[in-house]
């Protein structure tokens, strides 16, 4: 009697065990699942961040051109200034000159 009561306790202890093995294995295999699709959109963001980075040195790149040229445009400005202020003050100095004699 005793053996047949503990022969039933380990039948349904082994009927748990096993079902607790199914539902482990079905979890274990939606995880594995999850992890594969984390890591496949962790490739795309990598990806998708490589390229952004490459467009914002592009970016920097140019900016640095722009002002660069807008640097040697000013320049230029400023000297073709300098040289008509030049020329004004020679004139006006020539003219105050003929004015004083």
């Amino acid at each position: 009697m005793e053996s047949e009561k503990l022969f039933e306790l380990m039948g349904k202890l082994y009927s748990e065990l096993l079902g607790f093995k199914k539902e482990t294995s079905q979890k274990l295999s939606i995880l594995g699942k999850g992890q594969e699709d984390a890591n496949i959109r962790l490739t795309k963001v990598e990806a998708n961040t490589e390229q952004v980075n490459d467009k914002l040195k592009q970016l920097a790149e140019i900016q640095q051109n722009h002002f660069d040229q807008n640097m040697r445009n000013h320049q230029e400005i400023i000297e073709m200034l300098s040289d008509r202020v030049s020329i004004v003050e020679k004139v006006v100095k020539n003219n105050n000159i003929k004015l004083i004699k």
